[in-house]
């Protein structure tokens, strides 16, 4: 006799990700920000107009939250807690809501290549409004193409220059 059993159904668990990878800079700062105002994801959710679903997504970096969106982070962030709310707004580098920005402020040290890079990837993300990770994903093809083809920096620079003249 054969018994009849129902599918398994529920939660599935979340894809392992590689060895020695984290989220990222982004996801981490709105994980600590968070976290440092005392706000659960459900309450910085409905702060932001949205489901707390959303600010799950992008602690988890399925997702990014939009230009739109950083900027009511940092403002609902700074409501709440002035100093977390700057130090996020300094983290994602987003500027703060103020139309002169004061000219005492210390010089920041410039960027690194890697925080070019992911906020390279990050404007790329918000250009073709893709999540965080398929853009670098898109990219990583895309430099391993031009790799493969043996064309340097300026020789891409040069041909899309070219290109966009004879599209226009």
């Amino acid at each position: 006799m054969v018994y009849w059993r129902p599918r398994k159904r529920g939660r599935r668990k979340p894809i392992p990700k590689e060895p020695g990878s984290s989220r990222s800079k982004l996801a981490d700062a709105i994980v600590r920000a968070r976290r440092a105002t005392g706000l659960t994801q459900e309450q910085l959710g409905r702060r932001l107009g949205l489901k707390g679903r959303a600010v799950y997504r992008w602690e988890r970096d399925e997702s990014a939250p939009t230009k739109r969106n950083r900027a009511a982070l940092v403002t609902a962030l700074t409501a709440v807690n002035p100093e977390v709310g700057a130090w996020f707004a300094q983290a994602i580098a987003v500027p703060a809501e103020s139309p002169n920005p004061a000219p005492t402020a210390p010089a920041l040290a410039a960027p690194s290549a890697p925080e070019i890079l992911e906020r390279s990837v990050f404007a790329l993300a918000d250009e073709l409004d893709l999540p965080p990770r398929r853009a670098r994903g898109a990219l990583k093809r895309f430099v391993a193409r031009l790799s493969a083809a043996n064309l340097s920096l300026d020789a891409v620079q040069s041909l899309l220059e070219e290109w966009i003249q004879r599209t226009e």
